[in-house]
């Protein structure tokens, strides 16, 4: 069990692989020919780090669903609002800079623009996704059952 204080400490884990402890994370509308992700707990967060290489062009918004068990605190995010992490893509050889944010009612993700292509990334945003584009993220989201 633990002494007193570890039960008040953040549990903070190393990082793991996609699908290791529990957790696998599912990319959604982002057929890749590679992906890496890893994530780790500390606290009531869970930190997420990854990226994919395209295999071809996104079907609809590109983001990141999490598993059934564990449901985003959306009480601690305001509705679409807060930035969560950073995204960069690689598009055509063309570096793009983004933003994770809450996907409300999702239990998701997504990505979106800079100030120079601003509005949520799709098959054309923040260009035109084919095989070979590059995206990479990096975020920490709140868990309720964390908490």
């Amino acid at each position: 069990m633990g002494t007193y204080e570890d039960k008040f400490k953040p549990a903070q884990a190393n990082w793991q692989p996609n699908g290791v402890g529990g957790i696998t994370i599912v990319f959604v509308n982002m057929p890749n020919s590679s992906n890496y992700l890893h994530w780790r707990r500390d606290g009531n967060m869970l930190q997420i780090i990854g990226g994919l290489v395209a295999s071809g062009a996104f079907s609809f918004y590109p983001n990141l669903l999490l598993p059934v068990g564990i449901t985003i605190d959306e009480s601690l995010i305001v509705a679409d609002q807060n930035a969560l992490g950073t995204a960069f893509a690689i598009i055509t050889g063309n570096r793009k800079g983004g933003v994770v944010h809450f996907f409300a009612g999702a239990n998701a993700v997504r990505f979106t623009g800079d100030s120079a292509n601003n509005g949520i990334w799709s098959p054309s945003k923040p260009a035109v996704w084919a095989s070979g584009d590059q995206l990479g993220f990096s975020f920490s989201v709140p868990i309720v059952e964390w908490a």
